[in-house]
């Protein structure tokens, strides 16, 4: 059965589709938002983040469906793949801070979201160099 949300944040159309039993979750039916596409527009250079508080982790359907995502953006040179960043708590400056697993500072977070790092961070959770990393999000 489709889940009720626990918070307030949604919207008409968020509340109306969780009523409507034909598309219910018992029918295999999941929704998913993409917490941040960010892009550089002057680059072209662009990637995803999916935003986790708490320590949280990404539900086994999200995985699955944001590696076909990437499986689509590889094909672009100008994407920078899909990736998971992990709070302690609600923010980048309240706890300690992940991307993809890896320990992260502030600055390290800015220069990341500038297309400033190191071709290394831009190996997102989905890729097959790092699939034994994503065995601890499923």
């Amino acid at each position: 059965m489709t889940r009720r949300r626990i918070d307030s944040h949604s919207t008409e159309f968020g509340l109306w589709i969780r009523d409507a039993h034909r598309l219910d979750s018992t029918h295999g039916f999941r929704a998913y938002n993409v917490d941040y596409a960010w892009a550089h527009f002057s680059s072209g250079k662009y990637l995803f983040i999916e935003e986790k508080r708490f320590g949280g982790s990404p539900r086994p359907h999200q995985c699955w469906l944001y590696k076909k995502i990437d499986k689509v953006g590889r094909r672009d040179p100008l994407y920078h793949g899909f990736h998971i960043l992990t709070f302690q708590n609600p923010s980048p400056v309240d706890g300690w801070m992940r991307l993809n697993g890896e320990l992260f500072t502030a600055q390290d977070l800015i220069r990341f979201l500038a297309f400033e790092a190191s071709s290394e961070h831009y190996l997102n959770f989905c890729d097959p160099r790092r699939w034994e990393d994503l065995e601890r999000y499923l």
